[in-house]
């Protein structure tokens, strides 16, 4: 009650004295901004109880809050930053396999379609896990596997002859296993040919 009570005596106090002061002051040309002047200061002790009501302190509004221990320790920084560097590591090994796979499909894709006549759909490389510190191209890959299908270009139709090329069994697989590994300088068993469509 008692800032109620100072609040409005603040008000007719300056009232009375901005009254004085302008009884006082001859007419001029500085009397209306004398007036404007006052008329501001008293629009100011009007909102004075707002001001009052909504001044804050920071600490104490930071005190309410019940805020977790941001602190880190140096084991869980440790932690964090080889968690990162592991993450890093496979984006590169996967960026550095696709370009691989993409390599070898490249490559050998021509050859292949010139001598029998399919096209390379798909390549898989999958890398030896007990030659990570090797630098040989052919000492990293375990296996190859490439998903063919056979070029369908519009002939005229004639007997429909099923390819020896797909038989699992057939010589010309063989031939196609020798001539890609020869070409990429790995052995023959370490080469899988899947035909699409199958």
């Amino acid at each position: 009650m008692s800032f109620l009570i100072d609040w409005i005596s603040q008000i007719v106090i300056f009232i009375f004295l901005a009254t004085l002061i302008s009884l006082l002051i001859p007419k001029s040309t500085h009397e209306k901004i004398i007036k404007v002047v006052f008329g501001m200061i008293i629009f100011l002790l009007f909102l004075h109880p707002l001001a009052a009501l909504f001044q804050v302190e920071p600490e104490s509004v930071i005190a309410e809050f019940d805020l977790p221990d941001l602190s880190i320790t140096s084991e869980e920084m440790e932690t964090e930053i080889s968690n990162k560097k592991s993450e890093i590591q496979a984006s590169s090994d996967a960026y550095i396999l696709e370009q691989l796979e993409q390599s070898i499909k490249t490559s050998i894709e021509e050859e292949l379609v010139q001598q029998y006549g399919v096209t390379i759909h798909d390549v898989f490389v999958e890398l030896d896990d007990d030659s990570e510190g090797s630098e040989e191209f052919d000492e990293m890959i375990d296996q190859v596997t490439f998903h063919l299908t056979e070029n369908d270009e519009v002939q005229e139709v004639e007997a429909v002859q099923i390819p020896l090329e797909q038989s699992e069994d057939g010589e010309g697989l063989d031939q196609m296993k020798r001539t890609i590994s020869s070409f990429l300088g790995l052995p023959v068993d370490s080469i899988n040919i899947e035909w699409e469509g199958e």
